[in-house]
């Protein structure tokens, strides 16, 4: 049994070491018009914004293909499979053919690279070198629990982008990979869970569910650090695809498997129903959760800490954060396994364009 688990975690310590050697992959652009050519978005390219100029939100479809992540028009035909896939599914899994036909990209009323269009000089203040690099692509895993908890980390305080923030596990996508491969190695280097069930199947030590975890797509995010023009021009501007990951074990089986990588993350917490709908709501002031600090080693130290006091942007009436984005998302996914809604503020009764938590 020792035997197999060192090489299952060698096999895993492969594929980050290989992972971290490729190059990143880009987003990339298709029209109506020219449904044959894809276009390499440019770093200043709001990608938000060449679909639906104006606006905060809007459904695409997107593929990854050829380490390329392509961005199309969403087919007004195309009928949402509302069941979900396995890893086991070799159109999710496969890099190269993952192909979802309606899925929500989404920005912040502030998106840097939106105002950025409306601002000449805010545009020449950026390098040229920067301008013409092309927008990266990375990945985040809403990690929920058997018992309905998600997993939320905090990002170290020497992270050059985002530091100290709550989000989900996740990172950049290498060349070579599907978005859930990216996605689960990224959950591996951070907090130790592997789920992989190719490079790690289920044993004592190992969290993944014998016929592997359940997946979707819940949304996408055009993320650009800083946030706010106001901060400085922008250094950092990705699309970010959040993937819904259901496992089958609870959150204190899977808590006991975490070992945090504190060069990467300094906590993480469990969120039930409840709290993120406090979040939502606004109304999470009352509301304390328990935070494991990353400690010396894989030592980890529990600590109560106020809901509220964990996120610093508002939460208003349009996403200001991919979290906050993904959070609604989830919300609208518990009230639409119910075949109703649970009449908050995010819930089900509004469209993916008007829900804005």
């Amino acid at each position: 049994m020792q035997s197999d688990q060192r090489s299952n975690s060698d096999k895993m310590a492969s594929a980050v070491n290989s992972a971290n050697s490729l190059r990143r992959i880009l987003v990339g652009i298709k029209t109506l018009e020219n449904s044959d050519t894809v276009k390499i978005a440019r770093f200043v390219d709001c990608l938000v914004n060449y679909f639906a100029p104006n606006s905060l939100s809007v459904n695409v479809g997107c593929k990854l293909e050829d380490d390329v992540l392509v961005l199309y028009p969403a087919s007004p035909n195309f009928v949402h499979v509302k069941r979900e896939k396995s890893l086991s599914d070799e159109k999710l899994y496969s890099s190269g053919t993952a192909d979802f036909g309606n899925v929500v990209l989404q920005h912040s009323p502030t998106c840097p690279v939106m105002l950025l269009e409306e601002t000449e000089e805010a545009a020449l203040s950026i390098p040229e070198s920067t301008q013409n690099r092309g927008v990266h692509v990375g990945v985040t895993v809403v990690l929920e629990s058997s018992d309905s908890h998600i997993l939320l980390t905090q990002r170290s305080g020497h992270m050059r982008s985002f530091p100290g923030a709550w989000v989900p596990p996740g990172g950049n996508i290498e060349s070579g990979e599907s978005l859930v491969e990216g996605g689960l190695r990224e959950l591996y280097e951070e907090t130790g869970l592997c789920l992989n069930v190719d490079l790690c199947p289920e044993s004592d030590q190992s969290p993944s569910a014998s016929q592997g975890p359940s997946v979707r797509v819940l949304c996408l995010w055009e993320s650009v650090f800083p946030a706010f023009l106001s901060a400085g021009p922008p250094r950092y501007h990705h699309a970010v695809v959040y993937l819904h990951v259901v496992v089958s074990k609870n959150k204190d089986e899977l808590q006991n498997a975490i070992k945090l990588d504190p060069d990467e993350v300094q906590a993480c917490v469990w969120l039930n129903e409840e709290d993120v709908r406090a979040l939502v709501s606004d109304n999470a002031t009352s509301r304390t959760v328990l935070q494991w600090k990353a400690g010396p080693g894989s030592d980890m130290t529990p600590k109560l800490t106020a809901l509220s006091s964990m996120f610093l942007a508002p939460w208003l009436d349009e996403p200001l954060t991919g979290v906050q984005a993904a959070l609604c998302g989830w919300l609208r996914l518990k009230d639409s396994s119910r075949g109703g809604c649970g009449g908050v503020k995010g819930s089900c009764n509004k469209s993916f364009e008007s829900c804005r938590i």
